[in-house]
């Protein structure tokens, strides 16, 4: 394990906090926190915000805080259920440092992910918020799909963020100030802290990826979210649709008076309502016909998805 840092901020007087969301996490917390605490630059502290778990989740985290040296781990426990995303809000809320790390429960890191992460954020004020690629682990731990691995550093830009939005949080970092930007009223509704990080960075031109895998993203029946590859038969369609559905709350949430696209974003609305209808259906020819005819409101990527989901 990486020794603790005594005094917080202490390298050039950059704070890192990791943040982490959890609720009914008990089988996988213990190797989530250790792949965290055994990080070749160990953060300045760790901040866990839990959704009235009703497993062993709390305890698991207090015997993590009891067996190490690590003395900066603050568990904060919710009285009644806020739900996935107010409850990573909430979390994010409560991190001091200057940049914020994400943190699902249930994967496992790459003991050099926020040294490299935190060195590119220092080396490019314009990145706001930075992802890295990832892989795909099953329950076990099983390796399902490897992440890109070219170590190529791109722009996410604001168009291609809204027709591909696959970014997850437990990949991200970024700087505090990028949170203080987004209003209350949007921090409030049902909608992904990731993908409204994500949204927010892209219109100001400071969202960036790193194709280089820093986590294991872990696939398991009680995911919050997860990718079509871990599902299978009907089930496919039916994680697709929840897709969909999170997507159109997603855009729905900035559809307001702080909105510069709305015209668009209503046109994107319309797509993704037809879009599930036609999945629905099951007639792959129309969804394919339909798809290519709206290409300005979903990736190559997604097209593909969509017609291996009806195979």
């Amino acid at each position: 394990m990486g020794k603790t840092n005594d005094k917080l901020g202490e390298v050039n007087n950059r704070m890192i906090s990791v943040v982490m969301a959890t609720y009914n996490g008990e089988k996988y917390i213990k190797e989530q926190l250790q792949s965290i605490l055994k990080q070749t630059r160990i953060p300045d502290e760790i901040v866990i915000s839990d959704d009235a778990s009703t497993d062993c989740t709390i305890e698991e985290i207090n015997k993590m805080i009891s067996s190490t040296d690590y003395r900066n781990i603050k568990l904060y426990q919710n009285n009644k259920r806020l739900g996935y995303a107010r409850n990573f809000a909430k979390a994010i809320g409560l991190a001091r440092g200057n940049y914020i790390f994400l943190s699902d429960q249930d994967d496992i890191w790459n003991k050099k992910k926020i040294e490299i992460m935190e060195g590119i954020l220092a080396d490019n004020p314009n990145i706001q918020l930075l992802s890295s690629s990832f892989n795909l682990i099953g329950e076990t731990g099983n390796q399902l799909i490897n992440g890109k691995a070219n170590g190529v550093l791109r722009e996410i830009k604001k168009n291609q963020f809204f027709r591909h939005p696959k970014y997850p949080g437990m990949a991200m970092a970024f700087r505090r100030e990028l949170w203080d930007t987004i209003t209350d009223n949007r921090k409030q509704k049902m909608v992904a802290h990731d993908w409204l990080l994500g949204y927010t960075a892209s219109d100001k031109n400071g969202f960036y990826q790193l194709n280089k895998p820093l986590c294991n993203y872990r696939q398991h029946s009680s995911n919050e979210s997860g990718t079509i590859q871990s599902s299978s038969g009907r089930n496919k369609i039916q994680q697709r649709i929840r897709t969909i559905n999170g997507l159109i709350d997603n855009m729905s949430s900035i559809a307001d008076e702080e909105c510069k696209e709305l015209s668009w974003i209503k046109g994107y609305l319309e797509f993704q309502n037809k879009r599930k209808e036609i999945l629905l259906d099951k007639k792959r020819g129309l969804l394919l016909a339909y798809l290519m005819r709206n290409k300005k409101y979903i990736s190559w990527k997604s097209i593909l998805g969509d017609f291996y989901t009806l195979i």
